[in-house]
């Protein structure tokens, strides 16, 4: 057994990078890092219940995603001016985030009541988007679609900005996927409060918006939301670490627990990595319902207590 010092945890010393490891294993291919799924563990399992554990969920997100994103990045697979435009949105709602979590949500009861809802939301979108039809990895093709492994590389995919009309175009060779700049800002910012409130980075909401709301294939929107997450954990770790105690004093601890975020996020590097490895020979449906049921489950053990 071992004791983290901030957080008062005591559990076994394998128990949180085997964690780690299986929810990025899993999460990972649907283009979020097992955030929002490490949460309710931390709370129901570990008892973690102080708003230390929105910014101890967020170093996990700072130590695993880097392995996924290496990953998709060898394999050109990030469309990095999306993730732009999705973190100059996310990263301004983190701080509103952080301090609707430190004011308004400091009480565990009231933090699980509004987490729960978050999670019912999102297990509703993932559900939605999997009777939605997108060209998925792994989903049924006809012999007019390309296969999972013939899927156009992110590298050769062009994103242009049509500035007269305020969209984001995708176009892969087959296909042109367009976004509303506006629409997709205001998306991104209202993502980042509810990140920045329930400590997840926002990608596990956003994953779910682009595939199932702006209908973009899963395969070309897994490296932004990861990346966008990635920026958003490190501005909410800045923020728990500073804007939260000068809101609230010395009386509710806000501060991250380092050890046991980075022993969460060691697992969820290399479960990452795998995941990212695997995503394009598993059928993503099925990804995304695993993630749904899970979510959902959560989300009704919140609920109804």
């Amino acid at each position: 057994m071992v004791t983290f010092p901030i957080s008062g945890v005591e559990t076994h010393w394998w128990l949180p990078p085997l964690t780690g490891f299986v929810l990025a294993l899993l999460a990972v291919p649907g283009g979020v890092s097992g955030a929002f799924l490490l949460l309710p563990f931390q709370v129901s399992i570990l008892r973690f219940t102080s708003p230390a554990v929105s910014g101890t969920n967020l170093i996990f997100n700072l130590v695993s995603i880097p392995g996924s994103l290496l990953r998709y990045h060898r394999e050109k697979r990030v469309l990095w001016g999306l993730a732009g435009w999705l973190i100059s949105g996310s990263v301004v709602g983190m701080i509103g985030g952080i301090i609707l979590r430190s004011v308004y949500l400091a009480d565990p009861k009231w933090f699980k009541f509004f987490a729960g809802w978050v999670l019912l939301l999102l297990g509703i979108r993932l559900l939605v988007s999997l009777f939605q039809k997108t060209r998925t990895p792994g989903a049924p093709t006809d012999a007019s679609k390309p296969s999972t492994n013939s899927l156009t590389p992110v590298s050769q995919v062009k994103l242009q900005v049509d500035w007269p009309k305020l969209q984001i175009q995708i176009c892969d060779g087959n296909e042109t996927h367009a976004v509303g700049m506006i629409g997709l800002g205001l998306v991104s910012l209202i993502v980042g409060v509810l990140g920045g409130a329930y400590g997840i980075g926002g990608g596990a909401i956003l994953a779910p918006i682009l595939v199932g709301v702006y209908r973009l294939p899963i395969y070309y929107i897994t490296g932004a939301t990861l990346f966008t997450t990635f920026v958003s954990s490190l501005v909410g770790v800045v923020g728990f670490w500073w804007i939260g105690p000068a809101l609230l004093g010395a009386s509710v601890p806000m501060q991250p627990d380092l050890m046991l975020g980075a022993a969460f996020g060691l697992g969820g590097l290399a479960g990452g990595y795998v995941g990212a490895a695997l995503q394009k020979q598993l059928p993503a449906r099925a990804i995304i319902g695993l993630l749904a049921a899970m979510v959902l489950f959560i989300a009704a053990n919140y609920l109804t207590r």
